[in-house]
């Protein structure tokens, strides 16, 4: 017989796949685990029972929820809430809420009942109240169009924290709110666009002064302007239940932006700490596709503001609400509306040679009193202006661009831009209509699809004014529609706001989040000012699942990843540079993916196996590396949703569609890529990460679905920090536990909780189970106060001794319903099985006569084969057996671990150390004593088996296993 004293000095080789135990060739392998559950192992080495999860609060109406991180910096943070078309917003764990208060806004959905002024409204603009809409139109260059009230606020209400709802039909429109005419000191002045707002404000008087207004030619509206309810604040949003697992998201200061599968984007926008929206992501200037069909010839109604665009046969769809056109229209005939001080036409692109070619005239039409001034630019269309001729003030006329300077020889084959207007101090009152006609080139416009009306006409927003009303069939659409589709996926990159659907990759213009123009209104080409637009080109035509900014911008598709690659490995991507090409094979889940630096972690398309992906120098790209090798079957029940924590070790938790969490603890500096599982009574939908303000630990927060007193309930929780789970009054190992510290009390109420069995910490020590009654009110064991007190769910061992007989089934409590357990013999693992109809049945038919099932908060390590101590060859099917064993612990309590070969047969820490009798609820901060004696027994495949419960803590630093093999 051969014996060895066997040293597992590292418990962070984590779970491996039983197909993988033989391999005892390798290292890693004699230290890793069959199973690790509820065991959180360290880079350092050791592990401990994981922390509890803390009750943050209930997802609305305990319907299914996507947790979403807002992060401004470590300091300033959010936790976004989406439900089914709902989001609600936790600032320090607490839900947004606004107060009771009497104020009020006259006629808020806007019928019409005379409470909204506008006699600020200027010359030609319009303002209309009724039916349920205020709409705003300055249709003059420079006018305003505006609607004001005076909101009464009643003393009681004073220095009370108000919100005000804003519903923005069409936007953006401009608000304010302060507490004199004209003053924003109560909400500063800001642009509202199409969506919904949430602003806060607290008055400190009687009168509050709301502003609302709008300076654009095309129509804006809003269909609401209300003093919020109290309670929690929800804003709607356009993310049905299906929906939330697709949404993808990325931020930029103050501003979370949005794709989904089938959803226009959106934005989520904080203007302060109880400020927030949810508006529609619109762009003014594309992105375009192909050109239209030369087939078809279209001709807008108006050269701004809103009209109609029609076509010369059956074009348009209901689908194309939303969509942008572009229209090039031969030769410039343009028509401005002048009707304020620094108020100017766009300008016309002059060209060709001598005065007939180039001269023309503007007309002009109305009531005015101003003097108007004809420039001219040789820069460009927007700079470089200087006066060439004035007239009268209100003259009403005919001006020729020749009047002075017109089309002089010297002039010939100069490019310049002209344009007329009023000057600054030149403009008193009333509009004037400027008209011109050059037919020389000819010019680009823009506009917005706001209705269908049938398949020849829809009626439009113009974006870009049109230089003229003329039919053309040099058009194109927009790539972005209800038609087309939208993007399913969004980053930023290299300063610009990348998307990505479909087989195309869109990005912005250079530090303008909302620009994809490539080309200016003339047709030049912005050069790398401009948008990159890219087609991914070979491959299936799919959707794009992820984009990942690293030192390349990645696109996890359905069937491969794609590059998007400059130059150069260090050159920033332009529109010249740019290019796509495929880098893996190993297409991506329906998943995000996650970025470690410069790394990225994706689910493969099968969504059971995780790869990292990483630059290879030698290949000049990324590649992809199987992080679940050697564990096939961590993934099996299929991936549904990860995040990453980087303190105070990389930690990537997946959400398993079984409802546990499959962790894995990485380092490759440290060569750690290591497995291990949560459990809980309940099973895991969703997880998030955030930073917190100390940086010592990253916060992670779960969805999770429980049975209380029979009914299906969702809750928010957090896993508490790792310093508070080592013993001591205060102690958090309990899950969807309520924390109490104060006076000495008796009872710790856990509203969520009623009628339901929880566990007891108190000031240092277990209390042992009760019953919370229908309050979720728990009462101390024999009516104790205490003054720390962590209440919450913890776990149970289900034992089945059949007494030698054999059975395929064990039933189990109702309350464990849908749970998983992790099941064992007295010899072997048999697996996590998942609880229907009250019953665990043993796969494949197989019969034990004793089972053991791990449910909840409790934390079973089962060790690779041990196969040491062999004196002929290897000690894999020979006759083994544990019968010592050695544990260096860390703030361990007492009766906080049990050990053994069998989970049949464990034993605890010795009564006795060193011939003194320890204290039961005693806390060891080290414990390092001599090897104990267990209960093992001869078996051709002896594990060591180690067991952890809530709430006792329990840290392993290392273990030295005393076998005895046969042979």
């Amino acid at each position: 017989m051969g014996k060895t004293n066997a040293a597992l000095l590292a418990m962070n080789r984590g779970e491996v796949s039983k197909i993988a135990l033989a391999r005892i060739d390798l290292e890693r392998m004699r230290l890793s685990a069959e199973c690790q559950l509820n065991w959180m192992p360290t880079v350092v080495g050791a592990m401990s029972l994981r922390p509890g999860l803390q009750y943050v609060g209930e997802t609305r109406g305990s319907n299914p929820a996507l947790l979403v991180p807002f992060v401004y910096s470590k300091f300033d943070t959010a936790l976004l809430e989406l439900t089914a078309n709902v989001l609600r917003i936790r600032v320090n764990d607490v839900l947004l809420s606004r107060v009771s208060v009497a104020t009020a806004i006259s006629d808020p959905t806007f019928n019409g009942g005379g409470a909204w002024t506008t006699a600020a409204t200027t010359s030609g603009c319009a303002v209309g109240i009724g039916s349920g809409l205020m709409t705003l139109a300055a249709v003059p260059i420079g006018g305003l169009a505006q609607a004001q009230q005076i909101i009464s606020i009643a003393g009681g209400d004073f220095n009370k924290e108000h919100g005000l709802r804003v519903v923005v039909v069409n936007g953006p429109v401009t608000l304010r709110l302060g507490s004199g005419a004209g003053l924003s000191d109560l909400i500063a002045q800001s642009s509202l666009d199409t969506g919904t707002h949430s602003l806060a404000f607290t008055p400190t008087s009687g009168s509050a002064y709301l502003q609302i207004e709008s300076t654009d030619g095309r129509q804006k509206s809003l269909s609401g302007v209300s003093i919020e309810a109290g309670g929690v604040l929800e804003i709607p949003t356009p993310w049905a239940a299906p929906d939330l697992s697709t949404v993808r998201h990325d931020q930029s200061g103050d501003i979370i932006f949005s794709a989904a599968y089938g959803v226009q984007q959106y934005k989520i926008e904080r203007r302060s700490t109880s400020s927030w929206s949810v508006v529609k992501y619109r762009s003014d200037n594309g992105p375009f596709g192909a050109g239209g069909s030369s087939d078809v010839n279209l001709t807008p109604s108006v050269y701004d503001g809103n009209g109609t665009l029609t076509s010369d046969r059956p074009y348009f769809q209901p689908g194309h609400e939303g969509a942008l056109f572009r229209l090039f229209s031969p030769g410039q005939v343009n028509q401005s509306i002048l009707g304020a001080a620094n108020a100017f036409t766009p300008a016309v692109r002059v060209n060709g040679v001598g005065t007939a070619a180039r001269n023309y005239s503007w007309t002009l039409a109305g009531t005015y009193v101003g003097t108007l001034t004809l420039q001219r630019s040789f820069d460009g269309p927007d700079s470089g202006f200087t006066d060439v001729a004035t007239g009268a003030s209100g003259s009403v006329t005919t001006v020729s661009s020749a009047t002075g300077t017109g089309g002089t020889p010297n002039l010939d084959n100069v490019i310049a831009w002209e344009r007329i207007g009023f000057k600054a101090g030149a403009y008193t009152s009333g509009n004037v209509t400027a008209a011109s006609t050059f037919l020389g080139g000819g010019g680009y416009g823009i506009c917005r699809v706001t209705q269908y009306t049938s398949p020849t006409e829809v009626a439009i927003e113009v974006l870009e004014p049109f230089s003229s009303l003329l039919a053309t069939n040099n058009w194109a659409e927009s790539d972005w529609s209800n038609l087309r589709g939208w993007p399913t996926s969004v980053a930023f990159h290299d300063g610009r706001l990348a998307f990505a659907g479909r087989d195309q990759l869109w990005c912005s213009q250079g530090d303008n989040f909302t620009g994809f123009a490539q080309q200016d209104s003339q047709g030049n080409e912005l050069a790398d000012a401009g948008a990159i637009i890219e087609t991914f080109g070979a491959g299936a035509v799919d959707s794009v699942n992820w984009l990942l900014s690293l030192l390349r911008l990645l696109a996890g598709r359905e069937q491969q990843i794609s590059s998007v690659r400059s130059s150069s490995l260090e050159e920033v991507l332009t529109p010249s540079n740019a290019s796509a090409k495929d880098c893996s094979t190993q297409g991506a889940a329906r998943l995000k993916g996650i970025k470690i630096d410069k790394d990225g972690i994706m689910v493969e398309q099968d969504g059971r196996r995780v790869y990292l992906l990483s630059f290879n120098a030698n290949k000049s790209d990324y590649g992809t590396s199987d992080l679940t090798r050697l564990n096939l079957d961590i993934g099996k029940p299929g991936f549904v949703d990860l995040a990453v924590a980087r303190q105070p070790d990389t930690v990537i938790p997946f959400v398993r569609r079984d409802g546990q969490v499959a962790n894995i603890l990485f380092e490759p500096e440290d060569e750690v890529t290591c497995w291990y599982r949560y459990q809980t009574l309940g099973l895991f939908e969703n997880v998030c990460t955030m930073p917190t303000a100390t940086g010592i630990e990253t916060a992670q927060y779960f969805v999770v679905k429980r049975v209380v007193n029979g009914v299906t309930r969702r809750f928010i929780e957090k896993l508490a920090p790792r310093d508070n789970c080592i013993g001591g009054d205060l102690c958090q190992l309990a899950d969807s536990h309520v924390v109490y510290q104060g006076a000495p009390a008796t009872t710790i109420t856990l509203a969520h909780l009623p009628n339901t069995d929880v566990i007891i910490w108190a000031d240092g020590k277990d209390r042992g189970m009760v019953t919370t009654d229908g309050s979720g009110v728990a009462t101390m064991p024999g009516g104790a106060e205490y003054s720390t007190i962590v209440a919450g769910l913890g776990g149970e061992v289900v034992t089945h001794d059949g007494n030698g007989t054999k059975t395929n089934t064990i039933t189990v409590d109702a309350k464990y319903e849908g749970l998983t357990a992790e099941v064992f013999t007295d010899r072997r693992r048999i697996g996590t099985l998942t609880v229907s109809g009250g019953q665990l049945t043993l796969p494949n038919g197989r019969e034990e006569g004793i089972i053991i099932a791990c449910f909840g908060y409790v934390a079973p390590f089962y060790s690779s084969k041990l196969a040491y101590a062999a004196q002929g060859g290897t000690a894999l099917t020979k006759k083994k057996k544990i019968d010592a064993l050695g544990l260096v612990l860390f703030d361990t309590h007492q009766n906080g671990i049990r050990m053994g070969q069998s989970f049949f047969h464990l034993d605890p820490l010795p009564a006795k150390i060193q011939e003194e009798t320890v204290d039961p609820d005693h806390v060891w901060d080290e414990f390092d004593e001599p090897m104990m004696s267990v209960p093992g027994t001869w078996d051709t495949d002896a594990r060591l088996c180690l067991l952890a419960q809530a709430p006792r803590p329990a840290k392993v630093g290392a273990v030295v296993v005393g076998i005895e093999t046969n042979g």
